[in-house]
Order: structure tokens, then sequence, then C-alpha cells
């Protein structure tokens, strides 16, 4: 009897065994093309174009996915960052507060709020705007993003802010009548 079982055992254990050594078959991948179910972005409907369904999972372009969400993508180039691998940032960069005010040339007016042109030059807000939220801390100088101002010293000045690809942009000349006044006693704070 135990020998029966030592043998029964024993032949099970190669069964598994083989199994996951044994190649398995080749999973196929469809071609490029349009998503055949319906696909919904905050629950509004998206038509994705480049699919590829590969070994029972969907993929889809990366740059692709961004644009219908307006979220934004940046590559960093290969051995172009200071980053060791596992995290940790570089000794004597502060993250926290702005070292540059970004400027981007061609800010697509999507929802036409900052005027009627289709492009405009925007700064770059979102890092000033994260960082010196009202709602999250005790600024003198700082935004209320949920009543769309940016209070400076105890005055109210209302703003006009546009979200694209996951950035906030205000117009050129916004920023220097409504911040840049003030951006000095802002980052000291």
């Amino acid at each position: 009897m135990k020998l029966k079982k030592r043998l029964t055992a024993l032949a099970l254990a190669a069964v598994v065994g083989l199994g996951a050594v044994a190649p398995a078959g080749a999973a196929e991948a469809s071609p490029i093309q349009p998503l055949t179910f319906p696909s919904y972005v905050n629950g509004a409907p998206v038509k994705i174009n480049n699919a590829i369904t590969y070994g029972g999972h969907t993929y889809v372009q990366l740059r692709e996915l961004s644009g219908i969400t307006n979220m934004g993508i940046e590559f960093v180039p290969q051995g172009s960052h200071s980053m060791e691998p596992g995290g940790g940032l570089p000794e004597g960069i502060s993250i926290d507060q702005p070292t540059f005010v970004y400027v981007k040339d061609q800010v697509h007016n999507w929802n036409g709020n900052m005027g009627s042109e289709k492009y405009f030059k925007g700064v770059d807000i979102t890092g000033l705007m994260s960082r010196y939220n009202l709602r999250k801390g005790n600024f003198k100088y700082g935004f209320d993003l949920m009543a769309g101002t940016f209070v400076a010293d105890g005055k109210t000045i209302d703003i006009k802010i546009l979200h694209s690809y996951g950035k906030d942009y205000m117009t050129v000349d916004d920023f220097r009548e409504q911040i840049q006044p003030y951006l000095v006693d802002m980052c000291m704070q």
C-alpha cells in the first residue's frame, strides 16, 4: 500500500513538473486595429484606433490613450536623468520650490476659455498651484483652485487657467499681470 502511494505521488509530481517546463503554445497577436468593443473615459465614449490583443490582453498605445484622456506624457531620454535606481532625489535640488517659469509656445486652447485663438503662449503653473494651494496650507500668497482665484496678501484676483495634458497654464500676459508681481514673496513663504 505504501509503495502504491509513493508511485502515485511520484507519477503526479512528474506530470506537474512536466507541465511547468513544457513550452506553452505560442500566443497569436491580432493585427493593429480599432477596438471592437465600446470604451469609455470618465463616462464618455471614446474611439481607440490602435489596439492589439495578445495572450488574452488588450494593449493600446500610450500616446493615443494620453491624447484621449487629455493627460501628458514626458519621456526621459536614456542617460539624461540623475536618479539612482530605487528612487531618491539628487542632493541640492528642491522640487518644492520653483526654480524656473516654463513657457510653452503652442498650448492648445481646446475649450476656448483663453480667448479666440486656437493656440496661445502659456506659462506652466502646475507646480506653483500644487505647492501654494490655499486649501492645503496657510499661505499669504496662493491659489484657490476651487474658486479659480489667486490670493496675494489678502487681495483676491480672479484668474483663468487651462488644464491641458496634465498641466495647468495661464497666458503669458495674465501671468505677468496677476502672478509675477507676487512671485518672489510667494516663494519666500
